[in-house]
Protein backbone atom coordinates (compact mmCIF):
# COMPACT_ATOMS: atom_id res chain seq x y z
CA UNK A 1 0.00 0.00 0.00
CA UNK A 2 0.90 3.28 -0.52
CA UNK A 3 1.10 4.84 3.11
CA UNK A 4 2.52 1.55 5.14
CA UNK A 5 5.55 2.22 6.48
CA UNK A 6 7.59 -0.60 8.58
CA UNK A 7 9.56 0.37 11.93
CA UNK A 8 13.00 1.46 12.01
CA UNK A 9 15.41 1.34 14.80
CA UNK A 10 16.30 5.05 16.21
CA UNK A 11 19.44 5.39 16.20
CA UNK A 12 20.15 6.39 12.21
CA UNK A 13 17.17 8.62 12.09
CA UNK A 14 18.18 10.72 15.26
CA UNK A 15 21.41 11.81 13.40
CA UNK A 16 18.99 12.31 9.78
CA UNK A 17 16.76 14.73 11.67
CA UNK A 18 20.01 16.30 13.63
CA UNK A 19 21.53 17.33 10.05
CA UNK A 20 18.27 18.39 8.34
CA UNK A 21 17.64 20.97 11.23
CA UNK A 22 20.93 22.17 10.54
CA UNK A 23 20.41 22.91 6.50
CA UNK A 24 16.89 24.57 7.02
CA UNK A 25 16.63 27.46 5.07
CA UNK A 26 12.86 28.35 6.08
CA UNK A 27 12.55 30.97 8.62
CA UNK A 28 9.39 29.61 10.32
CA UNK A 29 9.01 26.28 11.63
CA UNK A 30 5.96 24.13 11.01
CA UNK A 31 3.08 23.35 13.60
CA UNK A 32 1.58 20.01 14.89
CA UNK A 33 -1.71 21.47 15.88
CA UNK A 34 -3.63 17.88 16.78
CA UNK A 35 -2.11 14.48 16.98
CA UNK A 36 -4.29 11.91 16.72
CA UNK A 37 -2.39 8.01 17.60
CA UNK A 38 -4.45 4.95 17.56
CA UNK A 39 -3.94 1.18 17.65
CA UNK A 40 -5.17 -0.51 14.44
CA UNK A 41 -6.21 -4.85 14.69
CA UNK A 42 -4.89 -5.56 11.11
CA UNK A 43 -6.15 -8.69 9.40
CA UNK A 44 -3.04 -10.52 7.87
CA UNK A 45 -2.31 -14.05 6.69
CA UNK A 46 -1.60 -15.92 9.59
CA UNK A 47 -3.49 -14.10 11.93
CA UNK A 48 -3.86 -10.55 13.41
CA UNK A 49 -1.24 -7.82 13.66
CA UNK A 50 -1.29 -4.57 15.78
CA UNK A 51 -0.17 -1.54 13.28
CA UNK A 52 -0.46 2.41 14.63
CA UNK A 53 -2.62 4.64 13.04
CA UNK A 54 -1.10 8.48 13.40
CA UNK A 55 -2.30 11.41 11.86
CA UNK A 56 -1.89 14.97 12.29
CA UNK A 57 -3.04 18.10 11.48
CA UNK A 58 0.06 20.46 10.45
CA UNK A 59 -0.08 24.32 9.96
CA UNK A 60 3.00 25.64 7.62
CA UNK A 61 3.63 29.42 7.11
CA UNK A 62 4.93 28.33 3.62
CA UNK A 63 1.87 26.11 2.53
CA UNK A 64 1.28 22.66 3.30
CA UNK A 65 2.94 20.80 0.36
CA UNK A 66 6.34 22.49 2.05
CA UNK A 67 5.88 19.25 4.81
CA UNK A 68 8.11 16.77 3.97
CA UNK A 69 8.31 14.00 6.39
CA UNK A 70 6.61 12.65 9.45
CA UNK A 71 8.03 10.71 12.28
CA UNK A 72 7.11 8.87 14.88
CA UNK A 73 9.29 7.86 17.97
CA UNK A 74 9.48 5.79 20.77
CA UNK A 75 12.86 6.00 22.63
CA UNK A 76 11.94 3.27 25.17
CA UNK A 77 11.33 0.92 22.60
CA UNK A 78 13.97 2.58 20.14
CA UNK A 79 11.80 2.70 17.44
CA UNK A 80 10.84 5.32 14.46
CA UNK A 81 8.42 5.20 12.04
CA UNK A 82 8.68 7.67 8.82
CA UNK A 83 6.50 8.93 6.30
CA UNK A 84 7.35 11.12 3.81
CA UNK A 85 4.65 13.86 1.45
CA UNK A 86 4.86 10.96 -1.38
CA UNK A 87 3.46 8.08 1.67
CA UNK A 88 1.60 9.62 3.47
CA UNK A 89 -2.40 10.41 3.00
CA UNK A 90 -3.79 13.60 3.19
CA UNK A 91 -7.64 14.21 4.14
CA UNK A 92 -9.42 17.22 5.18
CA UNK A 93 -12.03 17.06 8.07
CA UNK A 94 -14.40 19.69 8.99
CA UNK A 95 -12.26 22.34 7.33
CA UNK A 96 -9.06 21.08 8.67
CA UNK A 97 -6.34 18.82 6.98
CA UNK A 98 -4.86 15.80 8.20
CA UNK A 99 -1.76 13.73 6.95
CA UNK A 100 -0.43 10.81 7.81
CA UNK A 101 -1.65 6.59 7.79
CA UNK A 102 -3.65 3.71 8.92
CA UNK A 103 -0.68 1.24 8.04
CA UNK A 104 2.31 1.70 10.64
CA UNK A 105 3.49 -2.06 11.35
CA UNK A 106 5.92 -3.08 13.57
CA UNK A 107 9.40 -4.67 12.73
CA UNK A 108 8.19 -8.89 13.74
CA UNK A 109 7.01 -8.24 16.77
CA UNK A 110 2.61 -8.71 16.52
CA UNK A 111 2.65 -6.05 19.59
CA UNK A 112 3.59 -3.02 19.31
CA UNK A 113 5.09 -0.52 22.00
CA UNK A 114 3.01 1.31 24.73
CA UNK A 115 3.65 4.72 26.31
CA UNK A 116 5.54 8.20 25.09
CA UNK A 117 5.96 9.02 22.16
CA UNK A 118 7.39 11.80 19.80
CA UNK A 119 6.08 13.22 16.67
CA UNK A 120 8.03 14.65 14.36
CA UNK A 121 7.32 17.03 11.67
CA UNK A 122 9.78 18.28 8.77
CA UNK A 123 9.48 20.96 6.40
CA UNK A 124 11.32 20.85 3.02
CA UNK A 125 13.54 23.73 4.21
CA UNK A 126 14.73 21.69 7.27
CA UNK A 127 12.85 23.06 10.26
CA UNK A 128 10.99 20.89 12.54
CA UNK A 129 7.84 20.49 15.08
CA UNK A 130 7.91 18.22 17.40
CA UNK A 131 5.04 16.82 20.16
CA UNK A 132 5.20 14.21 22.80
CA UNK A 133 1.70 12.14 23.14
CA UNK A 134 1.22 9.28 25.47
CA UNK A 135 -0.69 6.39 24.49
CA UNK A 136 -2.09 4.00 26.67
CA UNK A 137 -3.87 1.28 24.72
CA UNK A 138 -4.96 -1.97 25.90
CA UNK A 139 -2.82 -4.84 26.18
CA UNK A 140 -4.74 -7.30 24.93
CA UNK A 141 -8.07 -6.70 22.78
CA UNK A 142 -11.25 -5.36 23.97
CA UNK A 143 -13.53 -6.71 21.69
CA UNK A 144 -13.98 -9.41 19.42
CA UNK A 145 -12.48 -9.14 15.97
CA UNK A 146 -15.19 -8.40 13.29
CA UNK A 147 -16.22 -10.14 10.27
CA UNK A 148 -17.54 -9.12 7.02
CA UNK A 149 -19.19 -11.41 4.39
CA UNK A 150 -19.88 -9.81 1.32
CA UNK A 151 -21.55 -11.84 -1.95
CA UNK A 152 -24.03 -11.69 -4.29
CA UNK A 153 -27.00 -11.93 -1.59
CA UNK A 154 -26.42 -8.83 0.29
CA UNK A 155 -23.65 -7.89 3.41
CA UNK A 156 -23.05 -8.88 6.79
CA UNK A 157 -21.11 -7.57 9.51
CA UNK A 158 -20.22 -9.33 13.49
CA UNK A 159 -18.96 -6.61 15.26
CA UNK A 160 -19.42 -5.21 19.24
CA UNK A 161 -17.11 -2.26 17.77
CA UNK A 162 -19.91 1.30 17.95
CA UNK A 163 -18.85 2.37 14.83
CA UNK A 164 -18.10 0.82 11.25
CA UNK A 165 -17.39 1.62 8.03
CA UNK A 166 -17.05 -0.07 4.57
CA UNK A 167 -13.80 0.83 2.71
CA UNK A 168 -14.03 0.39 -1.04
CA UNK A 169 -11.17 0.01 -3.13
CA UNK A 170 -10.08 -0.05 -7.24
CA UNK A 171 -8.65 -2.21 -9.14
CA UNK A 172 -4.99 -1.39 -7.89
CA UNK A 173 -5.66 -1.85 -4.19
CA UNK A 174 -6.21 2.19 -4.01
CA UNK A 175 -9.07 3.52 -1.25
CA UNK A 176 -11.79 5.37 -3.45
CA UNK A 177 -14.26 5.70 -0.51
CA UNK A 178 -15.76 4.89 2.62
CA UNK A 179 -19.24 4.36 3.65
CA UNK A 180 -20.50 4.36 7.50
CA UNK A 181 -23.30 1.52 8.11
CA UNK A 182 -25.41 1.82 11.06
CA UNK A 183 -27.31 -1.28 9.16
CA UNK A 184 -24.98 -4.39 9.89
CA UNK A 185 -26.22 -6.51 7.07
CA UNK A 186 -28.83 -5.88 3.87
CA UNK A 187 -28.25 -6.05 0.06
CA UNK A 188 -25.53 -4.44 -2.08
CA UNK A 189 -28.30 -2.52 -3.42
CA UNK A 190 -29.01 -0.62 -0.39
CA UNK A 191 -25.19 0.61 -0.03
CA UNK A 192 -24.26 3.37 -2.79
CA UNK A 193 -20.71 2.65 -3.65
CA UNK A 194 -18.57 3.72 -6.34
CA UNK A 195 -18.89 1.40 -9.83
CA UNK A 196 -15.37 1.04 -10.35
CA UNK A 197 -14.80 -0.48 -6.45
CA UNK A 198 -13.45 -4.25 -6.77
CA UNK A 199 -13.24 -5.27 -3.59
CA UNK A 200 -14.41 -4.09 0.03
CA UNK A 201 -13.16 -4.13 4.02
CA UNK A 202 -14.37 -3.36 7.32
CA UNK A 203 -13.22 -0.87 9.62
CA UNK A 204 -14.70 -0.70 12.91
CA UNK A 205 -13.53 1.47 15.92
CA UNK A 206 -13.74 3.15 19.19
CA UNK A 207 -12.81 6.61 19.18
CA UNK A 208 -12.89 6.25 22.87
CA UNK A 209 -10.34 4.15 23.33
CA UNK A 210 -8.09 4.76 20.59
CA UNK A 211 -8.50 1.02 18.90
CA UNK A 212 -9.43 0.67 15.74
CA UNK A 213 -10.03 -3.43 13.57
CA UNK A 214 -9.20 -3.54 9.77
CA UNK A 215 -10.18 -6.77 8.16
CA UNK A 216 -8.52 -7.90 5.10
CA UNK A 217 -10.30 -6.87 1.43
CA UNK A 218 -12.69 -8.97 -0.36
CA UNK A 219 -12.62 -8.66 -3.57
CA UNK A 220 -16.38 -8.50 -5.33
CA UNK A 221 -17.43 -11.76 -6.70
Amino acid sequence: MKNRAVARTVAGILFILGGMTLLGCSQTPPTITQVSLRLVYQEVEGGIKESFSLFVSPQDDDGNADLGELYLINDDAQLVWKLTDTQWVRAENSGQTWIGSHNLQGPGDPNLPRGKFRVVLVDKGGKRSDRTVVFDGPETPVYTFPQLQWDRRGYAIRSSYPKNTLLFYDKTGKRITLLPVTNLSGSLESLRYPREAQSVALWAEDSKRSIGALTKPIPFP
